[in-house]
């Protein structure tokens, strides 16, 4: 849930306080001798933290007024709009270490030159069928569809071969594309919620429902809602490296009957987070929910011992 900032009477001075030098600040530069490219990077960082205030998950409480008034206050005819991202980058780091601002030239550069997906699958000597899953850094249709067709047909080739159970690796998931990742494991998964994104309203995502009617629904990425008919046991391993779309993973598999998350507790970055893209094409990649499981039981810090064996 988003937090909002809240004040105490011995706090509202403060805060008023800190609106007045912030009118100052933007009265001053952009009425009177100040140059129009000043005045233009003031009105950025007020377009960017009108998204931010509305938005983020600011679990600290940090004074975003004022941080938006400190950001203000360092813009001279010397700043670029480069510096300027990097400070918001900064700020929201501040926020939530999960939140970020990826770049007009850095967002292009993911989109044409995405990471080579980690993904391939064997059958072990001992008859299980072990699958290698990693990160999925695809954040355009194209790619995101390439790597849930290559993880689909892997497991799905498995599974004919009469494996005797499976082994998930998710040990150096460090996240990504999350919507990928469950597409790909499709076949793993039945009808209903797997996880809930804890923010301003309480939402669920799955890789199949039902809409109010009966009809099927299920992730777009996904050609097809098949479902493995033979539940066999599942082991999925995770580490201290398994975070954020990883760790939404590896919470989906809680929904698999006789699975196992063997290993040891993971990263921590479970909280959703969206885009919000400003009007020079940068990205606000703003945390803006935390995960919970099917049951609706909240991770905050990630997947600990509690949940480190048979469920």
């Amino acid at each position: 849930m988003v937090h909002s900032v809240l004040y105490g009477s011995k706090e509202r001075g403060s805060f008023t306080l800190v609106w007045l030098m912030l009118f100052i600040v933007l009265f001053t530069r952009c009425s009177s001798g100040v140059s129009e490219e000043v005045c233009e990077e003031c009105n950025y960082i007020e377009e960017a933290f009108g998204i931010i205030q509305t938005e983020v998950l600011n679990p600290t409480h940090l004074n975003l007024d004022s941080l938006k008034a400190d950001l203000t206050s360092r813009i001279d005819t010397t700043t670029t709009r480069d510096s300027i991202h990097i400070w918001l980058h900064a700020a929201l780091q501040r926020i939530h270490p999960h939140s970020s601002l990826i770049g007009p030239a850095q967002f292009t550069r993911i989109i044409e030159d995405p990471a080579t997906p980690e993904i391939w699958g064997m059958k072990l000597a001992d008859g299980r069928a072990y699958v290698y899953v990693g990160p999925c850094a695809a954040i355009d249709s194209t790619n995101a569809n390439l790597y849930t067709d290559s993880l689909q047909k892997i497991v799905v080739q498995l599974y004919r071969s009469d494996p005797i159970s499976w082994v998930l690796d998710l040990r150096e998931n460090t996240g990504g594309n999350m919507y990928a990742m469950i597409a790909g494991l499709g076949p793993f998964f039945g009808e209903g919620p797997l996880g809930f994104d804890m923010g301003k309203i309480k939402e669920p995502w799955y890789y199949k429902q039902r809409d109010t009617e009966g009809k099927w629904e299920y992730i777009t990425l996904s050609d097809s809602i098949y479902e493995f008919e033979n539940k066999l046991p599942l082991e999925c391993l995770v580490s201290e490296s398994t975070g954020s779309a990883g760790e939404a993973l590896a919470i989906s598999l809680l929904t698999y009957p006789n699975m196992r998350l063997t290993g040891t507790p993971t990263y921590g970055f479970t909280s959703g987070n969206e885009m919000f893209f400003l009007s020079d094409s940068a990205c606000l990649n703003l945390t803006t929910s935390i995960m919970a499981d099917y049951r609706s039981k909240p991770y905050p810090n990630g997947l600990r011992d509690d949940v480190l064996g048979w469920e």
